[in-house]
């Protein structure tokens, strides 16, 4: 029998040591594994808990966003010019003679801008330029008229209008796209506002952002209505409407303030699921309610599947609920600096320009206007001071003064001013990139071509560079509409679509560009290059094709019947180089190449006729087309 010593352990008892050991290890693993996830519990909460985590997070950020909300108003009154004329006076920063002259520097920078951009945008007869991705040489204009048919639907421009305006004001502005049955394509895009959508301060990537909110403004009835019947909570719609219209007076109906009509401020909140990846959104009233106005919801913008494993018409469609926000910025400039707030608008960097022209102005006016008038003083050598009732005199003729009177005068202002106002100006013009502003401005009359033509050159290429950020946005915007229309098309719920539209749309994916790219720059290059190009080929046997071509180009509405006339001209000269042709092989010989001999006597006659076609037909080849007339002496013997 085996006997251990005492001071040594036998193995069952390590056994059961080891096993305490492990269990206990195990056990504070755990604990330490339950402390860290309490821990990031807190930063971890569903976005969907409405007072814990919803609620504060839109107060925080409405918070945060107080300073760019009214920046923002602040900058719309610089860019009007709105100014208080009779409150600055009594104030005492403008005197009774003083003249204040508003410059809207910064409104015609921007209205200057808006040329280029809107070209871009509403110029082109297509909205978009389609490329099949597994063919680049398939047809698809059929495909781009119907999707901008379906996309310039009554008042189409203006959502984007606003939006640049806000962009080249702001710095930067939003487009929301959404789906909207009663369109033609069921969508439609909506003009945001500069300061409508909030999103965290600190942003850089826009998509990235947790979650974003926009503000919209509803009146009573709608909000009633949506209770009614799109599933709004009805009773924090009532909270909303009591809390709001507790301190309005009733007024009569049409009144702005009339309670029925009267404007509530709503949420409609933005959010990314980690845990499905898809974007909810839900509406809040954050101030006045204390749940979700409308619970979030997957955000469907009306694309959807054919479900293969349907069995009726209710399961036929699958619903694609949206990955990505469904709204696209609009940016002034894009810099190394990613921060979007700091992106700066025409409004911010124009303040002090506008600002200094104005005070420039107004002091040349006001001195000018000064020295327009008469002074007059006393002539009074002894220093005898003049008591206060007697510096108020008005002069009249036939009067008797007192005293000797010496009349003086103000100085007028200095031209220089006026050359301040215009350096000013022509620094403003060149930040927003009309760099020919300093050569057409300048009153030298000794102006190169060579100056002239570099100006204009730059100004294109510094124009290109805002219109390629308008036309990123364009791009994306473009493209969540086509994916819309191409969903609903290839599903069968667009009605009036051609059958080859639907193959084509059932058949290919498309890489999808703003068609100003090529119908609007693309298009002007090739002008210049086809008009600097004509005296080259006006002589060539292309010449015909080459200006139909330019006709084409330069007049797309008229240009079929200009081509036309054309047509007609070359038929015309097409039967007249036959004749030609015609007669000139019956007069001549074959074997000796001359006149024959009976048709010696109309030799004058046909070869003026010759003459005159190669003039109308306007051919190089004179000798081909005109008789080979034979030495004198065959005239003189048919005479």
């Amino acid at each position: 029998m085996t006997r251990y010593n005492s001071a040594v352990e036998s193995p069952a008892n390590a056994n059961r040591k080891s096993l305490k050991e492990t269990e206990e290890a195990e056990l504070l693993e755990r604990e330490k594994e339950n402390t860290a996830d309490k821990a990031l519990s807190e930063f971890d909460k569903d976005f969907s808990n409405y007072k814990e985590v919803a609620q504060p997070a839109i107060r925080s950020l409405k918070s945060a966003w107080g300073e760019e909300i009214g920046r923002t108003e602040e900058r719309r009154n610089l860019r009007k010019v709105k100014i208080d004329i009779e409150g600055e006076r009594a104030k005492g920063n403008l005197e009774q003679d003083e003249l204040y002259c508003s410059v809207r520097l910064i409104d015609s920078n921007i209205t200057r801008e808006h040329a280029r951009h809107l070209q871009y945008l509403t110029k082109s007869a297509r909205n978009v330029i389609l490329v099949a991705q597994a063919d680049s040489n398939v047809e698809v204009s059929l495909v781009e008229s119907d999707f901008t048919l379906k996309g310039r639907y009554n008042g189409w421009e203006t959502p984007f209008m606003q939006a640049i305006d806000g962009m080249e004001t702001h710095g930067w502005d939003f487009i929301e796209i959404v789906f909207d049955k009663n369109k033609p394509g069921n969508f439609s895009n909506e003009h945001i506002g500069h300061d409508n959508l909030l999103y965290p301060t600190d942003t850089k990537d826009f998509q990235g952002s947790p979650f974003i909110v926009r503000t919209i403004d509803y009146t009573t009835k709608q909000l009633v209505t949506f209770a009614k019947k799109n599933g709004w909570d009805k009773e924090q719609v009532a909270k909303l409407l009591n809390s709001t219209l507790k301190d309005r007076p009733q007024s009569s109906v049409g009144d702005s303030c009339d309670k029925l009509y009267a404007l509530h401020s709503v949420e409609k909140v933005f959010y990314r699921n980690e845990d499905d990846s898809f974007i909810y959104v839900g509406w809040s009233a954050v101030n006045s309610c204390d749940e979700w106005l409308r619970e979030p919801k997957r955000l469907f913008l009306g694309k959807v599947a054919i479900n293969p494993e349907a069995i009726g018409m209710e399961d036929k469609y699958v619903q694609l609920f949206e990955t990505s926000y469904p709204i696209e910025p609009l940016l002034y400039s894009i810099s190394e600096e990613k921060l979007l707030m700091s992106i700066q608008g025409r409004a911010e960097l124009d303040e002090a320009k506008q600002d200094a022209v104005i005070s420039l102005l107004t002091s040349y006016v006001t001195q000018a206007r000064r020295a327009s008038g008469l002074y007059f003083g006393t002539d009074n050598s002894n220093g005898t001071p003049l008591d206060e009732a007697q510096t108020n005199i008005k002069l009249k003729q036939g009067a008797i003064f007192d005293a000797r009177l010496a009349q003086f005068k103000i100085d007028s202002p200095s031209p220089e001013m006026v050359n301040a106002i215009n350096i000013i100006i022509g620094q403003s013009q060149m930040e927003r990139g009309d760099v020919n502003y300093a050569v057409q401005s300048n009153k030298s009359t000794r102006k190169t071509s060579a100056e002239v033509k570099m100006a204009g050159s730059e100004q294109e290429l510094l124009g290109d560079i805002k219109t390629l950020l308008l036309s990123i946005s364009l791009r994306n915007i473009f493209t969540r509409n086509f994916d819309i229309y191409q969903s609903r098309v290839k599903a069968g719920l667009l009605t009036s679509i051609i059958p080859q539209v639907k193959l084509l749309l059932d058949s290919y994916d498309f890489i999808i560009k703003p068609a100003g790219d090529i119908d609007i720059i693309e298009r002007q290059q090739k002008i210049e290059l086809m008009q600097r190009s004509w005296q080259v080929m006006q002589g060539t046997a292309a010449a015909g094709e080459f200006l139909k071509d330019l006709i084409k180009l330069l007049f797309p509405a008229e240009a079929q019947r200009y081509i036309q006339a054309i047509g007609v001209d070359e038929a015309k000269n097409n039967i007249l180089q036959a004749v030609s042709s015609l007669i000139q092989e019956v007069m001549l010989d074959p074997a000796t190449g001359q006149i024959k001999p009976e048709f010696t006597t109309y030799a004058g006659e046909l070869q003026q006729i010759q003459q005159a076609v190669a003039s109308v037909v306007g051919t190089t080849q004179q000798q081909d087309s005109t008789l080979d007339i034979p030495a004198s002496s065959n005239m003189g013997e048919g005479m």
